[in-house]
């Protein structure tokens, strides 16, 4: 069964707690957007890694920076405890380093193509990232409507390295859902489909069929 990862994007610390507790009894993994306003165009979600800090939470939690110079923030994500980094291909200067900081404290180390770029700017990493990611839509906001390109992107990506872990993020739905994980997508980063349901715990068990 695929696995299914809530996504937060929230402006604040509060309704980033909120939303990890109102899923908590579901799911193994939180995914938390982290904008600075930068590679995400003006568009700021919470980031501040201090409020992680001695946070409790018996869920895994990969935080997604969607910032321009993700290879210098990566250390304060793994010393507030974070179990998975994911970062864009678009803007990483050094993959390996991200990578190597991640394993140094046993996190896992993700990257990210956004949908505006090819599924092959992934190709020299698959042998090295823990996963591999497919964002279906634009850095930035929740809600947005998935990029129809990004089947394609994933059928190839999965086509390329059978073996590899992918990951798909923004736009998931009930509708295009099973078409996504026919193409070849492991788990499913969804959002809106999640939290603008009226039972959180039906609308991923739905996601999860």
């Amino acid at each position: 069964m695929v696995e299914i990862i809530p996504s937060i994007n929230s402006p604040t610390w509060e309704d980033v707690e909120k939303k990890i507790r109102l899923v908590e009894p579901y799911v193994q993994w939180a995914h938390l957007d982290i904008a600075d306003g930068t590679f995400t165009q003006n568009y700021a979600t919470w980031h501040d890694f201090n409020d992680l800090v001695g946070f409790k939470t018996p869920l895994k939690l990969e935080v997604h920076l969607m910032v321009t110079n993700p290879d210098e923030q990566v250390g304060k994500w793994l010393l507030a405890g974070v179990n998975r980094i994911i970062t864009q291909v678009e803007v990483t200067k050094d993959p390996e380093y991200v990578l190597e900081k991640c394993h140094e404290v046993d996190a896992e180390y993700g990257l990210s193509v956004a949908t505006q770029t090819s599924w092959m700017a992934l190709k020299p990493y698959v042998d090295m990232a823990d996963i591999l990611q497919v964002l279906a839509v634009r850095p930035g906001k929740s809600g947005q409507e998935f990029g129809r390109h990004n089947y394609y992107k994933i059928h190839h990506l999965r086509k390329f390295c059978n073996s590899c872990v992918i990951g798909v993020d923004g736009g998931v739905n009930f509708d295009n859902a099973k078409k996504v994980v026919k193409e070849g997508a492991n788990f499913l980063v969804a959002g809106a489909a999640i939290f603008n349901s009226s039972d959180i715990e039906d609308a991923i068990n739905i996601l999860k069929k």
